[in-house]
């Protein structure tokens, strides 16, 4: 990864998704560390996807962070992941983990419960800058004190998240390998910078 100029980020996941300990995630920092150091880290994984309210998602990230930091201090950490922008589900991680948290992260797919077309989706690609500023808004809100050191992530974020959204083509949705989704995806990572989002996906 480094070799590409790209920086390392490492999901603490588990199994499956957020089935891991705090220990597990410490452990894994202390084998990512010394030559092979990350900083960077994500702790689990779209937990609404599993049932996990993001009450038990903070609680087990507070943990989590607690001790990954007490191996290593410096490191940087993001959550909740959610599997989609959702207002009332960041307030509440910020009220529970805004003293913790580095990044805040979020997902946000154009399509996958069904398709849009061509132009409807590159209309929308404004909406990860308005989610980005809004993020920012809400970290001031919530912990001010805090908010100069709280990154915004968009830690996945593609055309559709699987190919069989409806949209009649070459096995499923396959605007994937067009020019369209280039163009798509340039310009939601342009949003997304221009509110001073961070991509990492």
């Amino acid at each position: 990864v480094r070799a590409m100029g790209a920086e390392p980020m490492v999901v603490i996941g588990g199994s499956a998704d957020n089935n891991f300990t705090p220990a597990e995630a410490a452990n894994m920092v202390k084998h990512f560390n010394g030559a092979n150091k990350v900083t960077y880290w994500v702790i689990g994984n779209e937990p609404g996807n599993g049932g996990m309210s993001i009450g038990t998602y903070c609680n087990l990230f507070n943990s989590t962070v607690d001790a990954m930091k007490a191996v290593d201090a410096s490191i940087k950490v993001a959550g909740p992941a959610w599997a989609y922008f959702d207002e009332n589900n960041i307030k509440a991680f910020l009220q529970c983990a805004g003293s913790k948290v580095d990044i805040i992260d979020f997902h946000h797919y154009a399509m996958g419960e069904k398709y849009l077309s061509n132009a409807d989706t590159l209309n929308q690609t404004v909406n990860w800058e308005n989610e980005v500023t809004k993020t920012r808004e809400f970290i001031q809100q919530i912990v001010p004190a805090r908010a100069a050191n709280i990154a915004v992530q968009v830690g996945e974020y593609n055309w559709s998240w699987r190919a069989e959204d409806g949209y009649p083509g070459w096995n499923g949705d396959d605007r994937f390998f067009q020019s369209v989704n280039t163009v798509w995806a340039a310009s939601v990572a342009g949003h997304i910078a221009k509110a001073g989002g961070r991509v990492a996906a």
